[in-house]
């Protein structure tokens, strides 16, 4: 038996908020993610604490998936991420099939499930928040292939 209702999460269910309090394990660790949470806007905080995402996760994907409570706990730290801007919305489908490990298949089917019953509402602050792509890489000048000598090979 746990000593603590902490240690105990079978059955519990975690808002991205919550999911990642016991990895914390002193005060100052808590406190910059409070911090970096205050600093969102609030409808990304409202996301981030609302049990009904919690619920969702537990009582719809988790069944209709066959979802292991790891596999549920994953998927509640990739909202969190997302969140967060420490995850690109664009790497949902790979993210899931990674820390998942689902086929890509459900991968796909749990993004489209997440879009929109997660993050529509809060899809242009998400934008917002998001690191914009990376440029794409310059052409190098010094590899530069004459098309006009025949002796190319």
């Amino acid at each position: 038996m746990p000593d603590t209702l902490d240690q105990n999460t079978e059955g519990r269910y975690d808002t991205p908020y919550s999911v990642t309090l016991r990895e914390f394990f002193d005060a100052s660790q808590k406190v910059k993610y409070i911090e970096r949470i205050l600093l969102l806007p609030d409808r990304l905080i409202r996301v981030l604490f609302d049990f009904k995402i919690a619920e969702f996760i537990e009582e719809d994907l988790g069944p209709r998936f066959n979802l292991s409570e790891e596999q549920k706990k994953e998927l509640t730290k990739i909202i969190r991420d997302i969140l967060l801007s420490d995850l690109s919305i664009n790497q949902l489908p790979q993210k899931i099939q990674e820390k998942t490990k689902v086929n890509q298949n459900e991968a796909g089917d749990i993004t489209k499930e997440l879009l929109t019953k997660v993050f529509a509402p809060v899809l242009s602050d998400l934008k917002r928040m998001q690191p914009p792509p990376p440029a794409p890489p310059l052409n190098n000048q010094n590899n530069v292939l004459d098309l006009r000598n025949k002796n190319n090979s």
